[in-house]
């Protein structure tokens, strides 16, 4: 049975948070780290006899947009699942496709390494008090491994296959 196991770092900051101090803070967390033990992580199967694991560090608050915090994994048809911009193909092993902000898509096979995918974005958030744009930096590392034991430190161990940056300039 095959497990992907992915790593999530999410800071997120609303306008008035983007200049200094606020900046240099952000700069300073890292964007992987040693996965909590495995059997310590959710697990969820995605059929096929491939499972997900993951392991989410920093910011996913809710809001109006996304009332139960931002990363929730959903099935896609009969082409597997998404978790934020990444789908997992269910019928390839490993095989992931990243949507980028400009529409366009990626796709990577995980036996090739590990790979981080990188974005920054804004949206609009309207609560029953307030309106605002709330600013986020994500980093998602994938893995994936033919058992299900992954390797704890895969992301801090190894560099990563692949590194893709997704930025959207009016993040900054």
């Amino acid at each position: 049975m095959g497990a992907y196991l992915v790593q999530i770092h999410c800071q997120q900051w609303e306008k008035s948070q983007r200049g200094e101090p606020y900046a240099s803070l952000r700069h300073g967390h890292p964007d992987r780290t040693a996965i909590r033990p495995i059997q310590q992580l959710p697990h969820i199967p995605l059929g096929n006899g491939q499972q997900l694991r993951l392991d989410i560090h920093g910011d996913d608050r809710p809001s109006a947009l996304y009332p139960d915090g931002r990363f929730r994994l959903k099935k896609v048809g009969g082409l597997g699942w998404q978790l934020d911009r990444v789908l997992f193909y269910q019928q390839q092993d490993g095989a992931v496709c990243l949507r980028h902000s400009s529409g366009e898509f990626d796709q990577w096979q995980l036996h090739d390494g590990w790979l981080q995918y990188r974005y920054q974005q804004r949206y609009r958030v309207e609560e029953s008090d307030a309106l605002y744009w709330l600013y986020e930096q994500v980093v998602i590392n994938l893995a994936y491994f033919p058992d299900s034991h992954g390797q704890q430190h895969i992301f801090i161990e190894n560099t990563p296959g692949r590194v893709i940056e997704d930025n959207d300039p009016g993040c900054q």
